[in-house]
């Protein structure tokens, strides 16, 4: 479960992909979601955090055209497959990977309309530290939009007893609370879960979370 817990935190090597790939299969819905609830057509310029391949944000761009779209990640190899999976997009301008961690993020105030990241916030040894980040990187009037597993239905998956922190409702209220945050609203999201990264399968309860800016 150690090795699991790992490669979702930052996939590596040939089992970093293949987690990767499981990781879109169980992340799709939440991140679809999460994707709805961002006012896409009314933004330019979008960041996700932890988009590992970025397989499942790419559509939107299709969707949406004006968008501009920066991935950051933690794991290089992600960003390598990222941009071997997306070079149409990144060399039209469009797309752009990289490397680093939310609560240090590389880019100057403001740089962003919209900001994404699904399935990540468990990892942060500072989740106040990161939402900060995200505050300052989103441009007034931004939106940021968090998908985040309810603790409860994270407790039946034992890879998440290593280096997971678990959010109930409560918690992530109280971590917005002290932010910059114009408004904020916590969405429950519920799916039928088929198949996912530890090959769990059920219902699965989870939290969107918008804070406006």
């Amino acid at each position: 479960m150690d090795e699991v817990a790992r490669q979702l935190r930052k996939p590596e090597g040939p089992a970093g992909l293949e987690m990767a790939r499981r990781m879109n299969e169980s992340n799709r819905a939440l991140t679809d979601a999460a994707l709805a609830a961002l006012a896409l057509d009314q933004g330019e310029r979008l960041l996700e955090v932890g988009p590992g391949n970025a397989t499942l944000t790419m559509p939107a761009l299709a969707a949406h055209k004006q968008l501009y779209y920066t991935g950051l990640d933690y794991a290089p190899d992600m960003i390598a497959e990222a941009e071997r999976l997306h070079v149409a997009l990144v060399a039209a301008g469009r797309a752009r990977f990289v490397q680093g961690v939310a609560e240090a993020m590389p880019f100057t105030d403001a740089s962003f309309d919209r900001a994404l990241s699904v399935n990540t916030l468990y990892f942060s040894p500072d989740p106040a530290l990161a939402l900060a980040e995200y505050a300052r990187a989103l441009r007034p009037g931004g939106i940021l939009v968090l998908g985040v597993r309810a603790a409860a239905y994270m407790r039946q998956l034992p890879f998440t007893y290593t280096g997971f922190r678990l959010f109930e409702e409560a918690d992530l209220v109280a971590l917005l609370a002290d932010g910059p945050w114009a408004r904020v609203k916590i969405l429950p999201f519920e799916e039928q879960m088929r198949t996912s990264a530890a090959g769990h399968v059920g219902p699965a309860l989870s939290h969107i979370v918008v804070a406006i800016r």
